[in-house]
């Protein structure tokens, strides 16, 4: 088990905490509540903790629970290598249950295939947006997770799969893959092929009860996430359904309903498209009157009311300057 913080993620190593007495206030042990906080920490949060003192350095780096789940998000990201992916995953001691890996573009297909191999029961699998991981990598490291899983499988229910050839699946429940270059739909039906069948009433990438998150678009034939409309009327129309499912590039929808727009739709601050109805309900720009959408509002200052706000654009005098000559 690692003893020292991730080098590749936190951008220091060693001892960096007091020598262990930990904090000042004469006390040689710390309060139980303070470890038990661990289990609900994100992994920024865990590799900050751990470089406290050195009772946190063996709690964090002691315990494989808290690795069974790593998730890792812009800013640490770009800082992610395929050692640092390596060192953080092996924490869990074989028991990683999900890996989220989110933009994280130094990654490669041997690390991540390495990760699979030493963690045979993961079921969640997230890469959007990991540009060095190639389409075949994803394909064969799935194709390798199933026949683990299915030989554990058979193992266990002492089963010999000689005389009948079952039908090779992995347990992955989950599958993100929107963002890796060059998925094709030759990749998208050998995915599909090892992974659970969806559930009665999915009906596209992206949807509830499908384990991957991407599907062809019935537009432009391209392997996106493709959704269907939020609206009542466009999902109980006979060919409203139809019409209004596709991926982002071919359907406008809400940035906050998920919807379809008719025309261009309403501008907001943050440069996301907004139905009329949103955009109405929405609390706008106490300037501009233009609003945020839920996911890029910031909360407002204590002493203002929560509909009282004011966007990067207009808090900025710099923005509205014209250097055209």
């Amino acid at each position: 088990m690692m003893e020292s913080s991730p080098s590749h993620l936190s951008g220091g190593g060693g001892d960096s905490g007091p020598p262990s007495g930990e904090f000042s206030g004469g006390a040689g042990e710390h309060h139980g509540a303070l470890f038990l906080v661990l289990g609900y920490l994100q992994l920024p949060e865990l590799l900050c903790a751990q470089r406290a003192c050195r009772s946190f350095r063996d709690a964090v780096a002691g315990d494989s629970l808290l690795w069974r789940d790593v998730r890792v998000e812009p800013p640490l990201s770009g800082k992610l290598t395929d050692d640092g992916l390596l060192e953080v995953t092996s924490r869990s001691g074989g028991r990683l249950r999900s890996l989220t890996l989110v933009d994280c573009w130094r990654v490669t297909d041997s690390a991540l295939r390495r990760v699979v191999d030493e963690n045979p029961d993961i079921v969640k699998i997230n890469v959007p947006g990991c540009t060095r991981l190639t389409a075949d990598g994803v394909v064969g490291l799935v194709t390798s997770l199933a026949e683990q899983q299915q030989k554990k499988k058979n193992k266990k229910e002492k089963r010999e799969n000689k005389d009948k050839e079952e039908e090779k699946r992995s347990l992955l429940v989950q599958l993100g893959v929107y963002g890796i270059p060059h998925l094709g739909k030759d990749h998208l039906n050998v995915l599909r092929s090892l992974l659970p069948p969806p559930v009665d009433g999915a009906t596209g990438g992206g949807a509830e009860g499908h384990a991957i998150d991407v599907d062809v678009c019935p537009r432009c034939d391209a392997v996106r996430i493709v959704l269907d409309c939020t609206r009542e009327r466009c999902r109980t129309a006979s060919v409203g359904r139809a019409a209004c499912r596709g991926c982002g590039f071919c359907i406008v929808r809400c940035e906050e309903c998920g919807g379809c727009v008719e025309g261009a739709g309403e501008e907001s601050a943050c440069s996301h498209t907004l139905c009329l109805s949103c955009w109405l309900r929405l609390p706008k720009c106490s300037l501009c009157n233009r609003p945020f959408c839920s996911g890029h509002r910031r909360p407002p200052p204590a002493n203002l009311p929560s509909s009282n706000f004011t966007c990067d654009q207009c808090s900025d005098p710099l923005s509205s300057l014209d250097f055209t000559l």
